[in-house]
């Protein structure tokens, strides 16, 4: 008997001829993969889903000195650990560094595996975009990091003089490259991550922000993530406030909101430290005099101590928090419901 797909026999017919012709096989569902954490539960919590989609296109936006390559690291050594956890071990993930900057012991400060990293810089914008379109074709490649696409260059623009410019010549490239890439993310099971920058473009009427490339990347990315002018932590000098807004997101309802967590240079969030921060901002968790102290209820005067470590300042909280991951997970609770 043969498989019904649409419960339609003339249906069901005529997709079986069009998938002969075609050489395609019929798929009647697509299971959603799991998400990759960003490392920010506040972030992770603003996408809905847990995080960026995976075997899909996310955009970094954002202007210089933000932390968008750094943000894409985190991603990258969350997702081998995923991949490590699952027992994958016969795929390779691929860094396309067009600004020449990334180093082998920048991806290791954010626990990746540079082993398993296939790190080209590539001298144009042609050779970056075949890297991230071929060589996924073979199967074997999880993750692409391209880092950024305001630093490609055409090799037609390379040619010529000083001063001189190509009009639209890396945003055909990118109309070029994103209709392929769109189905690799599916055909190949490859998650693409695409860096870009904010620049400004004369005009005094609308918004004078832009981004190079053209209107390819922002239409193909299910995700893009715009990270803002950071600003130093107040008491941590090893560490910035990292400010991210969704600018768009394809897999829940639209989110605005301004996200702030604590980037420590060079390796990433903290997660202990992450949801203590947000806890004493919005009321749950309180330092006076050498102790921490709590509350379940912001309509309540009661705090408590649930700890003696807990007595004994910041270090003593974040300590007894980091120790007991039962408790971390109920004030994890309190701050995302916000």
């Amino acid at each position: 008997m043969a498989k019904q797909i649409t419960g339609f026999a003339e249906v069901d017919a005529m997709l079986k001829e069009i998938n002969k012709q075609f050489k395609k096989e019929d798929v009647s569902s697509y299971e959603v993969p799991d998400p990759i954490p960003t490392g920010s539960d506040l972030l992770d919590s603003a996408l809905k889903i847990g995080g960026i989609a995976r075997h899909r296109v996310t955009e970094i936006l954002g202007e210089p000195s933000g932390g968008k390559t750094s943000l894409a690291m985190q991603i990258l050594a969350n997702e081998q650990a995923l991949r490590k956890a699952k027992g994958e071990t016969d795929s390779i993930d691929l860094v396309v560094d067009l600004e020449h900057t990334i180093t082998q012991e920048f991806m290791e400060g954010f626990g990746i595996d540079t082993s398993i990293v296939l790190h080209r810089r590539p001298d144009s914008a042609e050779e970056a975009l075949t890297l991230a379109i071929e060589l996924p074709k073979t199967g074997k490649i999880g993750m692409v990091i391209v880092d950024s696409v305001g630093a490609m260059q055409a090799k037609a623009e390379q040619d010529k003089e000083a001063g001189e410019t190509l009009v639209g010549g890396v945003s055909k490239l990118m109309h070029w490259a994103m209709r392929q890439i769109s189905k690799l993310c599916e055909t190949t099971q490859t998650t693409y991550i695409f860096i870009n920058h904010i620049t400004y473009k004369p005009t005094t009427y609308g918004d004078p922000r832009t981004t190079p490339g053209g209107n390819a990347l922002p239409f193909f990315a299910t995700m893009r993530l715009e990270v803002l002018k950071s600003k130093p932590s107040p008491d941590k000098p090893d560490a910035f406030i990292m400010h991210v807004k969704v600018k768009k997101n394809k897999c829940s309802a639209p989110c605005n909101d301004d996200i702030y967590f604590t980037f420590y240079y060079g390796k990433g969030t903290d997660a202990v430290a992450e949801i203590l921060d947000q806890a004493r901002v919005l009321g749950y968790l309180r330092n006076s005099g050498g102790q921490s102290k709590i509350r379940y209820d912001l309509d309540s005067d009661e705090w408590i101590i649930p700890n003696k470590d807990m007595s004994k300042g910041k270090e003593g909280c974040y300590q007894f928090y980091k120790n007991n991951p039962e408790a971390l997970q109920e004030l994890r609770n309190l701050v995302i419901q916000h």
